[in-house]
């Protein structure tokens, strides 16, 4: 709608649409309160073309009453003219009273008059209605231009009016900051709230969702719940969804991520109420010590067994002088030490000669070894038990027994003898040294050597350890292997090969034969070396193992 003032200066034009009508509702042309101003004018406008084309004369036939002149040229001198032809039509002039005894005939009504379905009225009836129709248009017209000049009125006004303007209200932001400028709390404008709702990299929907991603992306989140209804709460033993009945959402209809949350949230607290029972202790085995630090913080520390040295059992006839010792380190038995032949007293025979020191035997003129309780025993085959044939590992390091027989080898044991108040040698004898499967310490002999286990007389004498075993007779003369004129190494001829050597003027002062195990007494060895390992069948070993 152009401005009538719109060339008009100084007036600011306006457009009719940004004019409101505050004018009453009117039903009969669906005109409402708050309307535009162009919607009023146009709906105005409509009604009153339907009007005029109901009042146009032209649109009207009136052929059927074969006028010779002019018929009416507007729509009053139209119902002038049907009136003067329902009056003839009765008989009657206008002004006359109708003759009510006539048979008034019936005519077919336009729809507009047609009342509950009849279709029919007398021709007086259709008159009278048409005529209180066209009163009825005739009042509506002129209500309509009176609305129409007040319409001109106003909008005329509304077009001299300045333009307005508009502020977008302020939004109060008072629960969180939406971006670096807007900070709760405080008052801001619309479209600024809106910015940093949407846009915002920090505080944004878009930064939202790219943090919790797309909507489907949280449902297949949500679907991929690991705990179903029926796995067992830690707690009570029971499924969750009988565990937790009326907080637990079944799986089937987890749909929303706070479905997916409320189970989650369920099932870690059944976690932790189960973890925070736990009372973590620890056991020690025969080959691993625990220790458990206080909760809630446990720590578990591991070490290895390890007894430390101990001495071993069964060596009673040791007074002053240190044991030889065992050490259990995890399911190793390690051995170390100097172990003596206890010594028989010759001059008191059933009784040991104590072992003060290291030294104590060198002037004793005998070699049988003691067999009372604490010493040894010499067994049918010719070795000595030390012991008296039982363990010498003590129960402190361990109950179980060896997985085996562990042995050092054949080594060279030795006896220091004092020849006189100024010369002293030694003997020596070839043993086997090993600790067998019972935890029993045992010595073999040459003696034992030379008699095997299918046989039970053997060769004696001919095993080549006889070279370095000791053989003397008392009273006789120290060999000198060493001496110039000695032969043991070289010989005087191509054809004369004695075994000759050369003597000390020493002599023996008790004889020994350190081959036989019945005169080894005083002699020592060295433990130095050997290990032993635990059966791992034995339950006191801790292992788990099928055997």
């Amino acid at each position: 709608m152009k401005p009538l003032n719109l060339d008009n200066k100084p007036c600011s034009p306006i457009s009719s649409n940004c004019v409101i009508w505050q004018g009453p509702d009117i039903p009969c042309i669906k005109l409402c309160t708050g309307d535009t101003v162009s919607d009023v004018i146009a709906k105005l406008a409509t009604e009153l073309c339907t009007v005029l084309d109901t009042l146009n004369v032209t649109n009207y036939d009136l052929s059927c009453f074969n006028l010779v002149s002019c018929g009416p040229n507007d729509f009053q001198a139209l119902i002038q003219f049907l009136i003067e032809q329902i009056c003839a039509l009765q008989n009657q002039t206008p002004g006359t009273t109708i003759n009510t005894t006539k048979t008034d005939p019936l005519v077919t009504v336009a729809p507009c008059f047609v009342v509950n379905g009849v279709t029919v009225m007398t021709v007086e009836e259709y008159a009278i209605a048409i005529g209180n129709k066209v009163c009825s248009l005739v009042s509506q017209i002129a209500a309509l231009n009176s609305q129409i000049t007040s319409l001109d009125i106003r909008v005329t006004a509304l077009e001299a009016a300045p333009v307005p303007t508009f502020t977008l209200p302020n939004i109060p932001v008072q629960e969180c900051d939406l971006s670096s400028t807007i900070t709760a709390p405080g008052s801001y404008a619309m479209d600024a709230v809106l910015e940093a709702l949407i846009n915002n990299t920090t505080y944004g929907f878009c930064a939202l969702r790219a943090t919790t991603g797309l909507p489907s992306e949280i449902l297949a989140a949500v679907q991929s719940q690991c705990i179903n209804d029926s796995d067992i709460s830690l707690v009570y033993g029971t499924p969750f969804s009988t565990a937790y009945a009326g907080t637990w959402i079944p799986v089937a209809t987890v749909s929303t991520l706070a479905d997916a949350i409320n189970n989650i949230w369920i099932s870690i607290c059944d976690i932790y109420q189960y973890i925070s029972l736990i009372d973590v202790t620890g056991t020690d085995t025969p080959t691993v010590n625990l220790s458990v630090s206080s909760g809630p913080n446990y720590t578990i520390s591991a070490n290895i067994t390890d007894t430390g040295w101990v001495d071993l059992e069964g060596f009673t006839y040791y007074s002053g002088v240190a044991k030889p010792q065992c050490r259990r380190i995890g399911n190793q038995i390690h051995f170390r030490g100097t172990v003596f032949v206890p010594l028989e007293n010759p001059s008191s025979p059933g009784n040991v000669v104590t072992l003060t020191s290291t030294s104590a035997y060198n002037s004793v003129a005998g070699c049988s070894p003691w067999s009372g309780t604490g010493g040894c025993n010499i067994d049918g085959n010719g070795a000595i038990l030390f012991n008296n044939g039982g363990s010498v590992i003590p129960t402190s390091v361990t109950t179980a027994n060896l997985d085996g027989q562990y042995s050092l080898g054949w080594i060279i044991a030795t006896r220091g003898i004092d020849i006189d108040a100024t010369y002293g040698t030694a003997l020596t004898s070839a043993m086997n040294v090993s600790i067998t499967s019972t935890n029993g310490l045992t010595v073999q002999l040459v003696h034992d050597l030379e008699i095997t286990q299918t046989r039970g007389t053997g060769v004696q004498g001919n095993s080549p350890l006889r070279l370095i075993t000791s053989n003397v007779r008392a009273t006789e003369y120290l060999p000198n292997y060493i001496a110039a004129a000695t032969d043991i190494h070289n010989a005087p001829s191509n054809a004369n090969f004695p075994l000759l050597s050369d003597t000390f003027n020493l002599r023996w002062p008790f004889g020994c034969n350190a081959g036989d195990e019945r005169q080894v007494g005083g002699f020592q060895f060295k433990l130095d070396g050997l290990v032993g390992y635990l059966d791992p069948c034995n339950d006191e070993t801790g292992f788990s193992i099928t055997c």
